[in-house]
């Protein structure tokens, strides 16, 4: 019977302008059903078509497309030597095909997919590798989509990055402390550029370390390098800095000597990651850091307050990793943080932002209506830019966006430097006899 199914699918192929569509729409249905059956359409039909149907029904002579069930096609054959041939094997003979239903291959590769990651989890298991592993795949969530992408478009190069991903994770979780990012790579991969911005292993590393700081995932790329900071990953070491000035700062063995220079000379300084990776607590005048957006603004409040030497920070618009680092640090010490920058949208968001993070701590410093006014320029903004101040809640800051809202103009804190530099004098008249840098560090 098998040399006749042979013979026979032989024989369809012969005759391809005949029986081919009826074939594929036959294979197609036995695939969605899992059993030969259901209906065939054909459209356009050619001449050698049309003469086959018409066995069917005469009716087809004059028509231009056809419907038929998979049965009435094989009664063509039913007076045939091919009447009592088993069709789906001629079908997998014909098209060279294991003739598995949509379901069964469903099920094959829902089998596929469990064996393969069962085996991996296995092999973390009790480690929070394994617990991101698996609550991303249960929940879907947590870089799901990355890991079913990769997984179906090369398992068996993804089990290597996946591996090296979840040995990275435990690695991390293990041990905080400060360490380079290409260096980290190198050890886990041999390839300095492994976990870069852009790459597979990068993104899963995010999704996981977001997972065990049950947080969401990140999407820009200062929040990306906070996370990764958190768990000891110095990355853009170098370039990611912040300037500060009149500040104390003290270490593991005590005071930072080259700070304190700084300190002396009332001069400014630039503290990237890797410096501030080493301080660990950071002492301002009086417990209160004065923190500015434009740099300025920041250089001419420096240059008119060195007879009190407040303590200063210089943010440069947006907030960048290493300015947060720095007022985390600061803000164990301090009492309070006043924070100043551009009244537009973009400046009230950071201020928001910021009084989030450090709650009573953060003082909103001249973002009121009437320092608004002083500021206000003829620049407009758009509505994306509205958008922004209309997600704003904060009573504190209502009256404030209200009236920008209405006014559509962003406001320059460069306009009233003066004001900032007379509020500073007139304090630091007040303080000015206090050795305002003592704290309890400096008597170690």
């Amino acid at each position: 019977m098998e040399c006749l199914e042979k013979e026979m699918a032989q024989f369809l192929k012969s005759n391809k302008k005949r029986y081919h569509r009826f074939l594929k729409a036959s294979l197609e249905k036995y695939k969605s059903l899992g059993s030969l059956g259901g209906s065939i359409y054909l459209d356009n039909i050619n001449d050698e078509e049309r003469s086959l149907l018409c066995k069917i029904d005469s009716k087809y002579i004059s028509l231009n497309e056809a419907k038929i069930t998979v049965k009435k096609f094989l009664s063509v054959f039913k007076n045939t030597k091919y009447a009592d041939v088993d069709f789906t094997k001629v079908l997998k003979i014909y098209f060279n095909d294991e003739l598995k239903s949509n379901r069964e291959i469903k099920e094959e590769k829902k089998r596929e997919k469990e064996e393969f990651f069962n085996s991996i989890l296995d092999e973390f298991k009790n480690t929070k590798a394994f617990d991101w592993l698996k609550y991303a795949l249960d929940n879907k969530t947590y870089g799901y989509n990355i890991i079913i992408k990769q997984f179906e478009d090369n398992k068996e190069n993804f089990k290597i990055v996946l591996e090296n991903v979840l040995k990275a994770i435990n690695f991390l979780n293990d041990d905080k402390s400060p360490k380079r990012l290409a260096i980290f790579a190198s050890l886990i991969s041999k390839d300095p550029h492994y976990f870069d911005e852009g790459n597979i292993p990068g993104a899963l590393l995010i999704s996981a370390l977001s997972f065990i700081s049950n947080i969401a995932v990140p999407e820009n790329l200062e929040e990306k390098s906070g996370l990764l900071y958190s768990f000891g990953i110095l990355k853009d070491e170098v370039s990611n800095f912040t300037v500060c000035a009149n500040i104390k700062a003290f270490t593991k063995d005590g005071e930072h000597s080259g700070i304190k220079g700084f300190l002396e000379s009332g001069e400014p300084l630039q503290l990237n990651l890797w410096n501030l990776s080493s301080i660990k607590d950071i002492i301002c005048k009086d417990k209160t850091l004065y923190v500015f957006e434009n740099p300025s603004v920041f250089s001419e409040v420096l240059e008119k307050t060195g007879s009190i030497k407040p303590s200063l920070l210089c943010t440069s618009g947006q907030l960048k990793l290493a300015s947060l680092i720095f007022l985390d640090k600061a803000a164990e010490n301090v009492d309070k943080i006043y924070y100043s920058g551009d009244i537009d949208p973009e400046g009230i968001y950071i201020a928001y932002k910021l009084k989030q993070r450090y709650k009573d701590k953060l003082i909103y410093w001249r973002y009121d209506t009437k320092s608004y006014k002083k500021m206000k320029s003829k620049v407009t903004f758009d509505d994306r830019r509205r958008k922004l101040l209309e997600g704003i809640e904060d009573d504190a800051l209502k009256d404030l966006i209200d009236e920008v809202l209405k006014e559509g103009c962003c406001g320059y804190q460069e306009m009233i430097t003066k004001e900032y530099v007379e509020e500073l004098l007139s304090k630091g008249s007040r303080s000015i006899s206090r050795d305002s840098h003592q704290c309890h560090k400096c008597h170690h």
